[in-house]
């Protein structure tokens, strides 16, 4: 899938998938609890570009269409912190870490 934001073009075909994880979203309005929304899971990608960006790419519950957003490095660093540290450790290392 391509995507262009910010004049950039971003493609899962050309970038490489460094992570892969489940996410809970935000869904549609309940049409019988007014201001109560569904929220449902997704199996989300992060990417990295040949240029060092990061995106995330996903399936949107309401239209059912694949989407790509963008995503900083430090964002990408706190959710593989948090979900996987081995992971975390061999794609950045040691250096911003401390031993407990």
């Amino acid at each position: 899938m391509k995507a262009i934001i910010d004049n950039k073009i971003y493609d899962t075909e050309k970038a490489t998938n460094i992570y892969e994880f489940r996410r809970k979203c935000k869904g549609s309005e309940s049409v019988f609890f007014p201001g109560k929304f569904f929220v449902y899971w997704t199996n989300v990608q992060i990417y990295k570009t040949n240029k060092n960006n990061y995106f995330l790419h996903y399936d949107e519950y309401d239209n059912y269409k694949e989407k790509i957003e963008t995503i900083t490095e430090d964002e990408v660093k706190e959710i593989i912190k948090k979900l996987e540290p081995d992971k975390y450790i061999n794609l950045f290392g040691t250096i911003d870490l401390e031993e407990a």
